[in-house]
Formats: structure tokens, C-alpha cells, sequence
């Protein structure tokens, strides 16, 4: 009788962002290519999310990685977890009321700078698929469109019952220093009806790439030309800037490294400063 023990995929978690996935079009110089699963195999072959974040186990769940038999792994997507199982792909361990928690910290310091996220509020961003928390499902997310962050930012006056609470009281002062959100993933439910692991859950954060007018600025300070409209910073690619009057700005695009001012009034785009 064999001893080896069989490991299988029991969830996949996939963070894309669109600042290092979104291209421009090679027929079109106006039009941008927003990211989506039809372009997966070409444009995520360079793309690492450790180069920008960091994902790890809580020190709780390492403990229940290890009793339940679950191994976690990072990969260029994100991050992955294998369960072991028997003939009838059964976890091996029963993993009722076993969940994995994922902290998740900023490894940029530009991040901010090029997301679309909110820097005026402080909160952690908490996606879960405990039923329970239906305002943090994490299934309801899919590639396109773009994750508004903001709707899943728990502040510090959330419920104090809350399963949200409950989690970032279990965490160490190391754990909760600069951590920049949480995916909290229960085990049990990604079985079916039988308790097997039929095929692993896809689960996605998709992080918009923030977008400002772009404000050229001369030697003196003063204002050469501006965008019409906010654009968005990329990775890839050149946006041809132009004015009020469709009129091509003739210098580079802005990038998230260029003077950067967010706007008091919410209902102002941020403003980037290019000195040319």
C-alpha cells in the first residue's frame, strides 16, 4: 500500500493590475487595450505581482496549513493552496471551520500613486467568501471590470463582532504594521456536495491603474499645456497626450515618478505635474 500522499489545487488566487497589463493598441495610437482573460497568455508571460506585493499567511494559518495539510505557494499571479486528499478527492483532514487568511503588504512605494485607491481614508481592504460577509464576497469579483477597491475598505469603527475585527485582533503588531489588506479564505466551501474537490476556485482581484490630468509645466512653474481629460498611467506603452482642443501635446506621457497632487475636493481629478 502506497504512503504517498496526493496534493490537489483546492483554490487559486489571482491579482491582476492594470498599470502593468494594459497595452496599446498596434493599429491605434488613441486606443488602449484594457486587460482581460482573452489576452492572458501573452501579457501576464513578464507579469509578477511580487513586484509590487507581497502575499503570506497569517501566523494562524500557518498552524492550520500544516494541521490540515494544506500547502501554500506564491506564483507570478498571486498565490495558490494544494489540499491533500484521498481516492475519492476528499481532503484528508476534515476542514470544516478552517480558513486561510492572506495578509497582503505594498512591496512600491509608487503604488499608491499609480492605483486607484483611496490614501484620504485609512482601512484595510478585506475580501472574504464567507457568506456571512456578503459586502466583502470575494465572489463576485471577476476580471472585468476593475475592482472598486473602496467598496471593500473595513476602517477601524467596522462592527467590533464582526468577523473583520475578529481577524486583525488575531494578528500580531508585525502582522497588522503597514499591511494593506486581507483574503480570507474558508476551506469547506470550496467542496461540493459530496466534500471533494472537484476543481480549484478561481478567485480575482483586478486593481484599476489610477488616472490624473497631466499637467505640463514650464522652467518657471508656469502651465505649457494640460490634458483634457484624467489619463492613466501604464507600464507598457506610450499615450499621446492632447488639450482641450484635440491638439497632440508634443512632450512625453506623465508617469507615476512626476509630481503627484491629490485633489481635496473629491470631485477634482489628481493632478500630475511634468516638467518639460
Amino acid at each position: 500500500m502506497s504512503s504517498t500522499i496526493k496534493y490537489v489545487q483546492i483554490f487559486n488566487l489571482n491579482i491582476f493590475h492594470n498599470y502593468f497589463l494594459d497595452k496599446k493598441d498596434t493599429t491605434d495610437n488613441d486606443i488602449i487595450v484594457v486587460f482581460d482573460d482573452t489576452q492572458k497568455t501573452e501579457d501576464l508571460s513578464s507579469y509578477n505581482v511580487s513586484d509590487f506585493l507581497r502575499i503570506t499567511p497569517s501566523q494562524d494559518t500557518k498552524r492550520i496549513l500544516a494541521n490540515h495539510k494544506v500547502v501554500f505557494k506564491t506564483t507570478t499571479d498571486g498565490a495558490t493552496c494544494f489540499i491533500s486528499v484521498d481516492q475519492d478527492s476528499k481532503p484528508i483532514i476534515d476542514s470544516t471551520g478552517a480558513t486561510v487568511d492572506l495578509l497582503i503588504y505594498s512591496r512600491d512605494t509608487f503604488l499608491e500613486k499609480y492605483t486607484d485607491m483611496d490614501t484620504n481614508s485609512e482601512g484595510i481592504y478585506f475580501f472574504t467568501n464567507d457568506i456571512a460577509e456578503p459586502a466583502n464576497s470575494i465572489n463576485t469579483l471577476d476580471a472585468v471590470p476593475a475592482t472598486d477597491l473602496e467598496l471593500y475598505k473595513v476602517g477601524v469603527s467596522a462592527d467590533p463582532m464582526s468577523k473583520y475585527q475578529t481577524l486583525v485582533g488575531s494578528l500580531t503588531g508585525r502582522e497588522q504594521r503597514s499591511l494593506l489588506g486581507i483574503v480570507s479564505i474558508q476551506l469547506d466551501t470550496l467542496l461540493d456536495g459530496a466534500g471533494a474537490v472537484v476543481n480549484p476556485t478561481e478567485f480575482k482581484v483586478v486593481l484599476k491603474n489610477r488616472k490624473t490630468v497631466w499637467v505640463y509645466l514650464n522652467d518657471d512653474g508656469t502651465v505649457a499645456a494640460e490634458t483634457a481629460t484624467p489619463q492613466p498611467f501604464m507600464n507598457k506603452g506610450n499615450i499621446i497626450p492632447r488639450d482641450a482642443s484635440n491638439v497632440v501635446i508634443p512632450y512625453r506621457m506623465a508617469t507615476p515618478f512626476d509630481a503627484f497632487a491629490f485633489q481635496t475636493d473629491p470631485n477634482q481629478p489628481i493632478k500630475t505635474q511634468v516638467y518639460i
